[in-house]
């Protein structure tokens, strides 16, 4: 299962280096999400400041309160403390590209570095690693409200998206939002995205430039093996090529030559003429 998953998350990253269609399975997916999925380890609530995980959204606003308090512009934790973290459960699988950050609204509180646990199972916890299977520490903002994307390198396949602060500028304040797409019981990538139309290639959407609903994963798989195997052909397209080029060179030797070529038993003329004897 998970070998398979890989191979189509790897064709699939083929395909959209190829054909432009990284803006299939980029959506933000928090928009959908109740505010009751969003939790985290603890968070900042006192008479005068909440920082309550729903306030941790990508753009939420610090607002004040008519009962003289404020609600922050961001999840803050009700203490500066490793381990830390905010997490979002998804009802359903997803595939996830990356996230975006951002600090306190209003403020200059921000997480600089911080790393991303997931959960395909919805209890059994990884982090996201490098390319060498090494834990990756993702940079993270240097201010209050510009967003920072990062991405994975290799999408993950998940029910929840957990963000852990490591560095933090004053205090841990944090927004956040998660790039990709959800995927139904079919398999299926489902979004909203409309993709541009490109002359000469053919779109899996029929030739129109409004995405559908949903984006088989199969058919992204059946495109990037056809890519693959027209890179072979045309791989060897070109070796025969250089092959008969070869020939071509070689054969006015045979023709213009007047000299006499002593036959050796065993060993054939490498111009193909007829072997004779000179004694």
């Amino acid at each position: 299962m998970a070998t398979g998953l890989r191979l189509i998350v790897w064709v699939l990253f083929v395909v959209r280096d190829v054909y432009g269609l990284d803006t299939l399975c980029n959506d933000k997916l928090l928009k959908s999400v109740p505010d009751d999925h969003i939790t985290a380890t603890s968070y900042k609530s006192d008479p005068t400041l909440t920082g309550h995980p729903p306030n941790g959204r990508l753009n939420t606003t610090e607002v004040a309160l008519g009962n003289g308090s404020v609600s922050m512009g961001a999840w803050a934790p009700a203490g500066d403390n490793n381990g830390e973290h905010i997490q979002v459960m998804f009802d359903d699988v997803t595939m996830v590209n990356g996230v975006f950050t951002q600090g306190r609204n209003q403020g200059t509180d921000h997480v600089t570095l911080f790393k991303v646990e997931y959960t395909e199972d919805g209890s059994t916890w990884q982090t996201v690693n490098d390319d060498i299977g090494v834990e990756k520490v993702f940079g993270g903002n240097s201010d209050g409200d510009t967003i920072e994307s990062n991405d994975f390198g290799c999408p993950v396949f998940a029910k929840g998206i957990r963000i852990v602060p490591m560095g933090w500028e004053k205090h841990i304040a944090l927004r956040f939002d998660v790039n990709g797409c959800y995927l139904d019981d079919s398999g299926t990538a489902t979004t909203n995205t409309t993709t541009p139309f490109k002359p000469g290639i053919v779109t899996p959407f029929g030739g129109t430039t409004k995405a559908p609903t949903a984006l088989s994963l199969l058919s992204i798989f059946t495109w990037g093996i056809i890519y693959l195997v027209s890179l072979s052909s045309a791989s060897s397209t070109t070796t025969r090529t250089t092959v008969r080029t070869t020939k071509t060179t070689t054969t006015p030797k045979t023709t213009t030559t007047t000299t006499a070529y002593v036959f050796h038993p065993g060993i054939l003329d490498p111009f193909g003429a007829v072997p004779s004897l000179i004694g």
